[in-house]
């Protein structure tokens, strides 16, 4: 699943859940809607995979970096 983990959600709730699971070595295609905040500024939302068992994983030597979007609302 893909989680939100820090930052502003931009709307987000939950989880994403994968349609199917993906392997090791394997890509996936992910996509949420997210919404702009109404008040100018840089907004940043941090994310990382989560296994069957909850636990999350991310990028990085030790997969625990979480990756992010970054938006400029003007």
């Amino acid at each position: 699943a893909l989680e939100f983990v820090e930052g502003d959600a931009m709307g987000f709730t939950g989880s994403q859940l994968l349609a199917t699971p993906v392997e090791p070595g394997q890509e996936a295609e992910i996509s949420v809607t997210l919404t702009a905040p109404n008040t100018p500024g840089t907004y940043r939302s941090d994310w990382q995979l989560s296994n069957e068992q909850g636990s999350f994983f991310g990028l990085g030597a030790n997969a625990n970096v979480s990756f992010y979007v970054q938006i400029i609302v003007q």
